[in-house]
């Protein structure tokens, strides 16, 4: 039988991983990861925004127990980067970083057409050849994410909404192995996505998830979520009025807190032991959740702007980390980080097999008090498939236009400048400062100059689409 490219590979390091960094306390067995579409960091309440986006009523009972399964209560209690940088707007190049640990050029993942190779192990295989079970369960209508990134999972289903893919976790969290072996569910949920039909208030099951609860009564414009008015935000033409924008974000909240509620909803059902018993207790104690974001979303909030432009409205999202028993470090986190270096934080976490190509830095660097080694700080570096480069470290976000490159449907009389520099520290700001920041400007193209030339630049594959109506694999 031939052997896949990589198994020697995993073979090694299944070998050594028996001498991994003794972590402290209790340790993760099992990982549940929950990936979202269109979820900006800087619009959940556990972020600091005004609304409370990302929070549910709870008690300090529930807290205390472990049973408060908000986002905000969640994130309070694990580890929480304040500056996570994902290396794409677009949804498959950033899972497909995700699930391998490299950037986009390296992938080959450069738009939402293009499969992972072969030759690249994935998370969900390294786990696998690990003895793990796996199970992915995705909700994205427009594209075959499975057929994509989807390598390595025994049982991977496509899934026709958010509340779908919620049913069938739960349903396969309830499945008995009988080998107590370690478990990896991956849920991708989508419902952030435009455009945004209103929810029937028979799905909305308590006050705290109606999408519409953050809305102004007395608006009686256009800003409506519909396809027409997205296009519109997404063209800037004519410009959003200021009770437009207010209106988009306040539909955006509403959004947030509906779907985040009902990721809450399913933590509690699937692992509150008043709920399930106390079998549940060990399973919940010894997981690790990762909550994260593909992408974020356009709020129209800058006049001017070329939609899709690399800038935090897109790449700047959530990432926090829940297992209170094995972090010891600081509980918010502010260094620039990427979705590339949590491939690298769970092969150390859960001593996976670790890839040969592997850039991203293991996040156990500052989660720890004492960690096995020191984090690395350095910008996050982005490029697009229209070769547009954006480089990003606490302060400032820098877009390089070498190639004077047009974003995809945006106005030819409003092309990106070669150079722009942003102060990320001014909210909503639009002045590029590169002119008078020269020094700074110069400093991270150098940066993205350095990093370019560690690249292995790869050709797209062809995505071909495996999706039926309703499920991909098991």
């Amino acid at each position: 039988m031939r052997r896949s490219p990589y198994a020697l590979v995993l073979a090694l390091a299944l070998l050594a991983s028996a001498c991994a960094h003794k972590r402290p306390g209790l340790p993760a067995r099992h990982l549940v990861l929950v990936t979202f579409d269109g979820l900006r960091a800087d619009h959940l309440s556990c972020y600091m925004h005004a609304r409370p986006t990302s929070a549910l009523p709870g008690d300090e009972q529930e807290r205390a127990e472990g049973r408060a399964f908000a986002f905000d209560d969640l994130a309070a209690s694990g580890v929480t980067f304040a500056c996570a940088q994902s290396p794409s707007a677009l949804t498959l190049p950033a899972l497909a970083t995700l699930f391998t640990g490299l950037p986009p050029v390296s992938t080959g993942v450069l738009d939402e057409h293009s499969r992972l190779p072969l030759d690249q192990p994935t998370l969900a295989e390294l786990a696998r050849a690990a003895g793990w079970h796996t199970a992915a369960f995705v909700s994205q209508p427009r594209i075959d994410v499975l057929a994509s990134v989807g390598r390595g999972f025994e049982t991977a289903r496509w899934c026709a909404s958010d509340a779908d893919a919620l049913a069938f976790a739960r349903d396969w969290l309830e499945r008995d192995f009988g080998d107590g072996g370690q478990v990896f569910l991956w849920i991708h949920l989508s419902g952030l996505e435009p455009p945004w039909p209103p929810i029937p208030e028979r799905e909305v099951t308590r006050p705290e998830l109606a999408p519409r609860r953050f809305l102004d009564p007395g608006y009686k414009g256009l800003a409506d979520g519909s396809p027409e008015f997205l296009a519109r935000v997404r063209s800037g033409k004519p410009p959003l009025e200021p009770a437009e924008r207010a209106q988009l974000s306040a539909l955006y909240d509403g959004r947030i807190a509906n779907v985040a509620g009902k990721l809450s909803d399913f933590l509690q059902d699937a692992f509150d032991f008043n709920r399930r018993g106390a079998e549940v207790t060990e399973f919940w104690s010894r997981t690790l959740l990762v909550v994260t974001a593909t992408h974020g979303f356009d709020l129209g909030l800058r006049d001017g702007r070329v939609a899709a432009e690399p800038r935090d409205d897109f790449l700047h999202v959530p990432l926090f980390l829940h297992h209170p028993d094995s972090f010891t470090g600081e509980r918010v986190l502010a260094p620039v980080v990427e979705l590339g270096d949590l491939l690298p934080t769970l092969v150390e976490l859960f001593a996976l097999p670790r890839p040969r190509l592997l850039p991203g830095r293991s996040l156990l660097g500052l989660t720890d008090s004492e960690p096995a080694q020191r984090f690395e700080e350095r910008s996050a570096i982005t490029q697009s498939a229209e070769r547009v480069i954006s480089a990003r470290d606490r302060r400032w976000r820098m877009v390089w236009n070498p190639y004077r490159s047009r974003m995809p449907e945006s106005d030819p009389r409003r092309e990106l400048p070669v150079v722009a520099l942003y102060d990320t520290c001014v909210s909503g700001s639009n002045e590029n400062l590169a002119l008078a920041q020269p020094e700074v400007a110069a400093r991270l193209q150098q940066e993205i100059k350095d990093w370019s030339t560690r690249q292995s630049f790869r050709a797209s594959l062809p995505l071909v689409s495996e999706r039926s109506p309703e499920t991909h694999g098991n």
